[in-house]
């Protein structure tokens, strides 16, 4: 019985499975990025939902009263600091704070979330016509808190500024 010479892979059929392989990763490497961009503003907004129901408990809490800032609700009403930093702020909640946005000014594990603990500052500031939001302006009616991630819609962040300027083609969320 006779073996055949040819028990391998060729050079050339070597080299076209490499420029497939390569192909396939270059197609794939933005989607995988878009999807965890996607992910990480999923995450964020659970952020927003949970530090929205903790201030809500701490005006409970306190008779109607809000909170003086986002990190006042840690660590009774919110058990885990992570859940103030934006998982899109590359810094990490490590800035210097302002009134706009607490950063690391009261608690050093940061804050990446502005808070408003007022409607009618959001109308102030253009967020919403006088109405209010158009799902309404919820329990508390003037008094609703409100919280902003700009991390994920803003093109850039200056928190000495009182905007952020939108990145181009809108908001994106």
């Amino acid at each position: 019985m006779r073996r055949s010479r040819r028990d391998g892979f060729t050079l050339i059929e070597l080299l076209i499975v490499i420029v497939i392989i390569t192909i396939l990763v270059a197609i794939l490497v933005p989607t995988l990025g878009a999807a965890r961009r996607r992910a990480r503003i999923g995450q964020c907004m659970n952020h927003l939902r949970q530090l929205g129901m903790a201030l809500t408990m701490y005006k409970d809490d306190t008779a109607g009263v809000d909170a003086p800032r986002l990190s006042a609700v840690f660590p009774v009403f919110l058990t885990d600091a992570r859940l103030l930093v934006c998982p899109m702020d590359r810094f990490r909640g490590q800035f210097r704070g302002t009134p706009r946005v607490e950063g690391n000014l009261y608690l050093s594990s940061g804050v990446s979330y502005g808070y408003i603990p007022r409607w009618s500052r959001a109308i102030e500031l253009g967020w919403w016509e006088p109405d209010g939001p158009p799902f309404g302006r919820g329990k508390y009616s003037g008094l609703t808190p409100l919280l902003e991630c700009h991390w994920h819609w803003a093109g850039s962040f200056d928190p000495d500024k009182e905007f952020d300027e939108p990145k181009a083609g809108g908001i994106v969320l």
